[in-house]
């Protein structure tokens, strides 16, 4: 389905909206942020194993095989803000409002018609998409009770996933943005993560290394998992997690 179908979708289906309070926990989801190829699919993965859902989210390919987990109606309505914004992602640092923050009812309103619509009846929500550490301050006023997880990865495995992935490329979109030109797009992302964890108030917000969950470090993802609300199940994590993966592909 086309961006353009799925906001039409949304505006068709406004008869059967309902407002957060009517049902539970839709105003307070689970927020993953992070880098390209950072292991945001891997920590949304693994919140929707341990119980969060996720809505209708972009398959897996030889990539990411388990999946992304980005909800497409999300995408869908980032892709066209940032068409509006006129947003580039070979800006060294996107400014923080590039949406005005006028709109923001209107997208919390277009997402929860979609998350009601593909059948969401209450309970813990994740959502992920690699826009929204520059739009955090948006997701912010929209979800102000939202727990926000941060998932940490180091910067050379970064570019390396990022050059072998060729997740970046110069319009129309067939040659790969250079090292140089990735590495600023990396240091774009960490400076707004920093950001978030700086601003945040430190009860809402936790941080994650990916290449830690890897390794093996279940009692720090236990940890974080409880804290987003999630009940931990071990043997759906340790399912999910293929470490010969995750460590090649990111």
């Amino acid at each position: 389905m086309t961006d353009y179908a799925l906001l039409e979708k949304a505006l068709s289906d406004d008869r059967v909206i309902e407002r957060s309070w009517q049902t539970p926990h839709m105003d307070s989801p689970i927020i993953i942020a992070g880098t390209y190829r950072g292991g945001t699919s891997m920590m949304t993965g693994l919140c929707a194993a341990c119980g969060a859902w996720t809505g209708h989210t972009m398959p897996g390919n030889d990539f990411n095989p388990k999946g992304y987990f980005e909800h497409e109606g999300l995408k869908s309505v980032l892709h066209l803000m940032l068409q509006i914004s006129g947003y580039n992602d070979s800006d060294d640092l996107p400014p923080e409002s590039l949406i005005d923050t006028r709109d923001a009812d209107r997208l919390h309103h277009i997402l929860e018609t979609l998350m009601l619509a593909e059948g969401y009846q209450g309970g813990p929500w994740v959502m992920k998409n690699p826009k929204i550490p520059f739009f955090w301050r948006y997701f912010d006023r929209i979800y102000p009770n939202a727990k926000w997880i941060i998932a940490r990865r180091d910067k050379a495995s970064i570019l390396k996933s990022m050059q072998r992935v060729n997740v970046l490329t110069l319009k129309p979109k067939a040659e790969p943005f250079t090292a140089d030109i990735l590495s600023r797009v990396i240091d774009g992302y960490m400076m707004r993560l920093d950001s978030i964890e700086r601003q945040l108030p430190a009860d809402r917000v936790r941080n994650i290394s990916s290449d830690d969950i890897v390794a093996g470090d279940m009692d720090t993802l236990k940890d974080v998992i409880e804290w987003a609300g999630l009940t931990y199940d071990e043997s759906a994590v340790k399912e999910f997690i293929e470490p010969a993966y995750f460590t090649q592909s990111g």
